[in-house]
Parts: C-alpha cells; sequence; structure tokens
C-alpha cells in the first residue's frame, strides 16, 4: 500500500492509522537526518528563499558560479533526498552567486520524499524544511 492510499484509510481503519503512525515516526527520523545535511550547506543552494525587494522566490537550480530563481508560478516541487535537493518547475534566468547576501533569517519550504525512503508511484511524503534566506542586492525586482 503506498502512503496516498495509507492516509485515506487511516480515516476509517484502527489498523491503517496504527500503520500510517509508524510510517510518519519513520518519516520524521529521515526528515531530521536531511534537514542536517540542509543546515551543514555552505553558501547559497537549492530550496534556499531570496528576497527581491517585494517578491520572495526559491533558488531552483545550482550551477556553481551562478543560481537560478523561481517564483513558482508555473509550479513548484522540492524533491528532498539524502544530500540532494532537486527542483521540478519553471526557472529563471541564472544570476551570480556574489549577488547574494545571507540574512539571519530562516524559512519553512516545502519539500517532499518518498515515504520510508521508499520510491514507488503515490508515496510522496510532503512536509517542510528549513532553509536560508539571502537578499539579493543590486538587481531590486530583477531589473
Amino acid at each position: 500500500m503506498n502512503y496516498s492510499e495509507l492516509t485515506q484509510m487511516a480515516r476509517f481503519e484502527i489498523w491503517a492509522a496504527d500503520y500510517k503512525a509508524a510510517a510518519d515516526a519513520v518519516n520524521v527520523v529521515i526528515l531530521r537526518d536531511r534537514q542536517a545535511w540542509l543546515d551543514a550547506r555552505e553558501g547559497i543552494g537549492v530550496g534556499d528563499f531570496v528576497i527581491d525587494g517585494d517578491k520572495t522566490l526559491r533558488v531552483a537550480h545550482d550551477w556553481g558560479d551562478a543560481v537560478q530563481l523561481t517564483d513558482g508560478i508555473y509550479g513548484a516541487s522540492f524533491y528532498l533526498g539524502r544530500e540532494d535537493l532537486s527542483f521540478s518547475g519553471g526557472l529563471n534566468p541564472s544570476i551570480d552567486i556574489a549577488k547574494f547576501a545571507l540574512t539571519e533569517e530562516r524559512r519553512a519550504g516545502s519539500v517532499w520524499f518518498f515515504s520510508e525512503d521508499s520510491a514507488r508511484a503515490h508515496n510522496g511524503y510532503y512536509t517542510q524544511a528549513i532553509f536560508k534566506v539571502w537578499k539579493l542586492e543590486g538587481l531590486a525586482n530583477g531589473s
């Protein structure tokens, strides 16, 4: 049974609710371990938030010397794997990483991974992780 089906069944069946609780406990440990990896990353990275004037964007792709941002208008999905965060959705043009300044702020952002680390259809566990927040300098509102 995949996580989506289990979530539906848990509303009506005690055995399914118990199984879902056990799966959720495993998923919390997976998230904790992956959050530790996110916290240890140096520099700007995929999933981080960026303040650009009055807009808030997220880093969608890291080219090493530049990053691409997304506003999520065309959809945004961040898969949090083992020491990897990948994005699926629309991208904006790349911006040199020297244009970003780290703030003290941290924000929760949507991520997903396979429930109990079992990759199969409809087995996504959707949650939030904590990300750094950066300020885009010298290019207010993308100009």
